[in-house]
């Protein structure tokens, strides 16, 4: 984490009501939706994002996330300041379509 993160990160309070996370919010979503939660990419860097890195198909850490969060992601791409979140999805995208042309 960059000294600017550092910083940052001690101006945040993060207050939820018992049992409330990012992944319950996304599940009811998904419900809304008519998906599940497998289905969903998320990019994370906190450990807030910890529930909802594990509870979905394919979790991925920014290259500036907490440590906790690159350990339990699927990935990590780059930072958020490098566009890693375009940068994932672009290189998903691509290897998606081209592993369904090769069938």
């Amino acid at each position: 984490m960059s000294n600017t993160d550092q910083l940052n990160s001690k101006f945040w309070l993060i207050i939820n009501p018992n049992g409330i996370n990012k992944l319950k919010t996304l599940e009811l979503l998904c419900d809304d939706l008519k998906t599940i939660p497998n289905k969903v990419i998320f990019f994370g860097d906190g450990e807030n994002d910890l529930p909802i890195i594990k509870g979905v198909g394919l979790g991925i850490a920014m290259k500036n996330a907490e440590n906790i969060v690159k350990e339990n992601a699927d990935d990590i791409t780059l930072s958020n300041d490098k566009e890693g979140v375009a940068n994932y999805l672009e290189k998903y995208l691509i290897e998606k379509k081209n592993s369904k042309s090769d069938k």
